[in-house]
């Protein structure tokens, strides 16, 4: 087939889809041969692309699990599991992609590649297959992950795809860091329970290890500074505490200032802001905010006192909070000359 393109403008694209293919009856299940395509343009250079035709179509699954109670700056390990629900296998290798979120992944297997030597968020491991319809594999051994200190909860997050349809910008370079230890394997299991997405039967399949720490419900107060000169009126933010969950923060004002309170038609309606407490003279009320990351909090710094200091506090979870220590924080007072 010759097809005869309009003009394309510089920095735009075009998608062209001059054809379908589809088997004759009778036509076996696997692949069946390839599309070759040819572009040429008057001024930029030729493109070839080459689409591989399968007749059925593998279907990838994966497996999700969540693991609760791990120990901040301890391990968590990811054992990645894949299926083929398809009609069809996968007749070449398989690639495991994981990205690590709220801990760092050790590079530990010889047929994995990391986008770092230390603390690496993200590793790629390539299996030989194939992956025939009606299988399913685990890995022999976990992918492990170190947890930071503060980490609440996170995630490892993999996608499983045929080796051969992954594109360049989704893997990780040839020259990428590679583990020093044994080779990962695979192991058949059971994958009735894998799941995949209907939507994208013939791509890859994405699963994932939701994890929380000992600390998912320990919150934590923020401190802040506020920032002005002797006399003025500031506006400064009451950041939300690590691990917030609506409740009203309480902030005890340094010495030389104290609080102002406008009409709510004098107010930008989007902000939620700081209020008189019922105790008069005693703690400011901040929230809870409609806003992401703060409650508004307008002052007036009315003389200097050197060494002023304050305080936030936010009351304990509904859970048990496992560091109380740490539910107030300093609020300090830096003067503009």
């Amino acid at each position: 087939m010759t097809c005869a393109l309009p003009d394309i403008k510089y920095g735009e694209g075009a998608d062209f889809l001059p054809f379908q293919v589809k088997p004759k009856p009778g036509t076996a299940l696997g692949p069946a041969g390839s599309i070759v395509v040819t572009v040429h343009s008057a001024d930029a250079p030729t493109i070839r692309h080459t689409t591989r035709v399968r007749v059925g179509s593998p279907y990838l699954t994966t497996r999700n699990r969540k693991l609760t109670g791990v120990r901040p700056g301890g391990e968590v390990g990811l054992t990645p599991a894949f299926g083929n629900r398809g009609d069809t296998g996968v007749d070449g290798g398989i690639t495991v992609m994981v990205a690590a979120d709220g801990s760092t992944l050790l590079p530990r297997y010889g047929n994995c590649r990391y986008n770092k030597a230390a603390a690496a968020t993200e590793a790629q491991c390539d299996f030989p297959g194939p992956l025939p319809a009606g299988t399913a594999y685990e890995t022999d051994h976990p992918v492990i992950a170190v947890t930071g200190q503060d980490t609440r909860s996170g995630s490892l997050h993999y996608s499983v795809w045929p080796t051969a349809d992954i594109d360049g910008p989704s893997q990780l370079p040839g020259r990428a860091v590679r583990g020093t230890g044994e080779v990962l394997r695979l192991r058949p299991v059971d994958g009735g329970a894998f799941t995949g997405s209907e939507s994208y039967r013939s791509g890859g399949a994405a699963g994932a290890l939701d994890f929380e720490t000992t600390r998912v419900d320990d919150v934590e107060a923020v401190g802040f500074t506020i920032r002005g000169r002797v006399g003025e009126e500031v506006r400064t933010e009451v950041p939300y505490p690590r691990g917030y969950r609506g409740d009203t923060m309480w902030v005890t004002l340094p010495d030389g200032v104290s609080l102002v309170t406008r009409p709510p038609q004098d107010l930008q309606s989007e902000d939620s802001y700081c209020r008189e407490g019922p105790a008069k003279g005693g703690p400011v009320a901040c929230g809870p905010g409609a806003e992401p990351y703060a409650v508004v909090l307008l002052v007036r710094i009315d003389k200097r006192v050197e060494g002023a200091r304050g305080s936030v506090t936010v009351p304990p979870g509904p859970a048990a909070d496992p560091d109380q220590d740490n539910n107030t924080a300093p609020v300090a007072v830096e003067y503009i000359p």
